[in-house]
C-alpha cells in the first residue's frame, strides 16, 4: 500500500469514527512535518545544517548547533 492510499484509508476510518476532514488533515500534516525534523536531527541537517552555516558549541549539550 503506498501513502497515498494509506491516507486517504486513514481519513475515511477517522471520519468515520466522528472526526472533522479538516483536523484530520492538519494532524497528519504536522505528523509530516515532526517526521521531516526529527529525520533532519537524526542527521545532524537541523539545526547545525551540516556545515553549511557557522555553527557553535551548545554549553549545555556540548554539542555544535547554528547559534539562530
Amino acid at each position: 500500500m503506498n501513502y497515498s492510499q494509506w491516507r486517504d484509508e486513514f481519513i475515511a476510518t477517522m471520519a468515520t469514527a466522528g472526526l472533522d476532514t479538516d483536523i484530520i488533515r492538519k494532524l497528519l500534516a504536522s505528523a509530516q512535518t515532526l517526521d521531516r525534523l526529527a529525520v533532519a536531527a537524526c542527521n545532524g541537517d537541523y539545526p547545525a545544517d551540516n556545515g553549511k552555516r557557522q555553527t557553535s558549541e551548545c554549553a549545555a549539550c556540548e554539542r555544535w548547533w547554528a547559534p539562530e
